[in-house]
């Protein structure tokens, strides 16, 4: 399976380790973004109270990968890649920028470079 630092790697997105305690899992960027599966981030925050209010965000939303037809392309949704947000950043900010500039009324579909016309 593709971990966050394969992701991270192809990407070219400069990180580090930022808890070793994990074992490595939680990695942090040069923006100082928290990012791990799922999973590892809730594991991460059950351990470090400081981080106990905020939200773990998944990078791809399960709604746009299932608008793609990808959704069995990717692992289960605790596997998948996530940032740590404050909650007021979450869902003041994010959810509210995701919503006004990829509506849910909207459709989308995926089409491969081999088979465009």
């Amino acid at each position: 399976m593709i971990s966050v630092s394969d992701i991270l790697l192809a990407s070219g997105v400069h990180y580090s380790v930022f808890d070793k305690d994990a074992g490595g899992s939680i990695q942090i960027t040069a923006g100082s973004q928290l990012l791990a599966t799922f999973q590892e981030m809730k594991s991460f925050q059950a351990r470090r109270k400081d981080y106990s209010g905020w939200h773990a965000h998944h990078i791809v939303e399960t709604f746009d990968l299932d608008r793609l037809g990808v959704m069995l392309k990717f692992p289960d949704r605790g596997s998948q890649l996530t940032v740590l947000l404050p909650e007021r950043a979450h869902i003041g900010r994010v959810n509210s920028i995701l919503r006004v500039e990829n509506p849910t009324r909207l459709t989308a579909r995926f089409e491969s470079a081999a088979n465009a016309i």
